[in-house]
């Protein structure tokens, strides 16, 4: 990221940070980390141990985000730092960023966007 940003490449930065976020949502998704949080309530020690890995792993890639964003959206990469915080104690979670929900194309170009018209 910081080869793109010395380069004014604003755009590969924000690629770059994506393809971050991207490996670790596939890592969530293989990982299922809520699988072994019930094998851990259920008194399995090493199945604990891997989870605390994986979630060390999983605050530091935040941490990494939250910071590398800053320029790009403070507002928000600022919430998320404050909630981390040095990533050992974490509070509630909570979301930081909305998601917005996009259109499926077709309807995007049928013109029905699924609201009613408040104007009449």
């Amino acid at each position: 990221m910081d080869s793109h940003l010395d380069s004014a490449n604003c755009r590969g930065a924000v690629e770059a940070m994506l393809t971050v976020v991207t490996r670790a949502n596939k890592l969530v998704n293989v990982e299922q980390p809520w699988v072994p949080a019930r094998q851990r309530a259920d008194g399995d020690a090493i199945t604990g141990e891997r989870l605390a890995g994986l979630l060390d792993q999983l605050i530091a890639i935040c941490l990494l985000v939250a910071t590398e964003l800053q320029p790009f959206v403070p507002d928000g990469a600022g919430e998320l730092l404050r909630k981390l915080g040095d990533g050992s104690v974490l509070g509630e979670p909570a979301p930081v960023f909305v998601r917005h929900c996009v259109a499926p194309v077709s309807t995007a170009i049928s013109g029905e966007s699924g609201e009613t018209d408040k104007s009449s």
